[in-house]
């Protein structure tokens, strides 16, 4: 069952990084754009983006905390720096890039 929930956890951050690279791709483009209308639209495949994004960092922390439990890694320092990592980044992204977006639109 450990593998399965290994499988789930990689599964959670190949999907992430899918979505996540609609929303690179954005914002490497959008400085080459100067009509208001295409960078609208771009500014919406980006938005569009964001639920798949999130459901899949659900399943990279479901998977990844299962993972945890059946694997006995709780007890470990780096699964704990790991998940302290994870909030970091995720909590300045969100923070630099919402507000960066906010302003676009």
């Amino acid at each position: 069952m450990h593998r399965w929930w290994v499988f789930l956890h990689i599964a959670g951050a190949f999907g992430f990084l899918m979505a996540h690279g609609v929303s690179v791709y954005v914002t490497l483009r959008l400085p080459k754009e100067a009509e208001p209308a295409r960078v609208s639209q771009l500014l919406e495949l980006s938005a569009s983006s964001v639920g798949f994004m999130w459901n899949s960092i659900g399943v990279l922390l479901l998977g990844g905390i299962a993972a945890g439990f059946t694997g006995r890694f709780w007890g470990q320092g780096w699964i704990w720096a790991a998940i302290i990592v994870l909030v970091v980044v995720m909590a300045a992204m969100y923070a630099m890039g919402t507000t960066w977006a906010k302003r676009l639109r």
